[in-house]
């Protein structure tokens, strides 16, 4: 009972701390419905932060992807909005890589543009963003990724959120035959409940 409490406590202090931060912990069931997905990691954490400043934002986040033996891989970006200017164009810079215990993800630089919209109060908003995707050590190295992302608040002075992103980007693939080229679509919504408000 007492290390419960323990454990109640510090989570609380956790959360109340990483207010400017987004924490999240997600169980992946579709080895335990699909046989055939095998050694498949069966958790993931990511941290994530998004800052604006006067010169633009910044947006961050790691994903770790655990099995039964501990830490399978960890995958990071980061991405800096430059906007010293008053209009809704900005210059986006992005790094993207990481690493896994069977295969490295080969160091991706992007560069473009990128189009915001927040409402007046900043209870919605989304951005899109065009960019050129540079792989490194990879077959085909130079390729394009579009990304939009989205957020609204709602509920009582804006207890919840809704965030999400898209991102589609081409890049060689080294195991295909009939397509060598493919684009790749990968989303993600997500609802965040506020605590500590």
């Amino acid at each position: 009972m007492k290390n419960k409490l323990t454990l109640t406590l510090f989570l609380c202090v956790l959360l109340l701390s990483t207010k400017a931060q987004n924490i999240q912990f997600h169980y992946d069931f579709g080895k335990t419905i699909y046989s055939e997905l095998g050694e498949r990691p069966i958790a993931t954490t990511t941290v994530e932060m998004f800052r604006p400043d006067k010169w633009g934002s910044t947006y961050f986040f790691v994903d770790m992807n655990y099995t039964s033996n501990g830490v399978a891989a960890a995958y990071w970006e980061i991405a800096r909005e430059l906007k010293f200017w008053d209009n809704p164009y900005s210059i986006h810079v992005e790094y993207n890589g990481g690493l896994s215990n069977a295969f490295s993800y080969n160091n991706a630089y992007l560069f473009g543009g990128t189009y915001t919209y927040n409402n007046a109060s900043f209870t919605k908003g989304f951005s899109l963003s065009a960019m050129y995707k540079y792989i490194q050590k990879h077959d085909s190295p130079n390729n394009f990724q579009l990304t939009g992302t989205w957020y609204i608040h709602f509920a009582k002075e804006g207890l919840c959120t809704f965030t999400g992103f898209a991102d589609w980007w081409r890049e060689k693939m080294r195991m295909a035959t009939l397509f060598p080229y493919g684009t790749t679509v990968l989303g993600k919504p997500e609802q965040i409940t506020g605590c500590g408000r």
